[in-house]
């Protein structure tokens, strides 16, 4: 068995901390798109949202969901929580 690692350029996580707490997605470009889940250990649900956007706004992920993001770089959406959790979305570049 051969094991690779893989670069951190293609590969990722977004942390949020605390509630009503948005962050910007990194400035990563790629143009298949990206795949999004969100960390399995999140207890909360996390939000992506367009910038400026507000969480009843977005589009929801609970824990283990996969989204596919088609836009060229993450850092066109937020990220937020909406309890007082740490939560994590992990990515991926298609």
């Amino acid at each position: 068995m051969t094991w690779t690692q893989i670069d951190s350029k293609y590969v990722g996580q977004i942390w949020v901390s605390g509630s009503g707490v948005k962050v910007q997605g990194p400035n990563i470009t790629n143009q298949n798109g990206f795949l999004l889940k969100s960390h399995p250990s999140n207890t909360a649900i996390m939000w992506i949202l367009n910038n400026g956007g507000t969480s009843g706004c977005g589009f929801p992920i609970s824990a283990s969901e996969v989204f596919h993001f088609v836009g060229t770089n993450l850092n066109l959406v937020n990220f937020e929580v909406v309890s007082n959790t740490s939560s994590s979305m992990c990515w991926a570049k298609l």
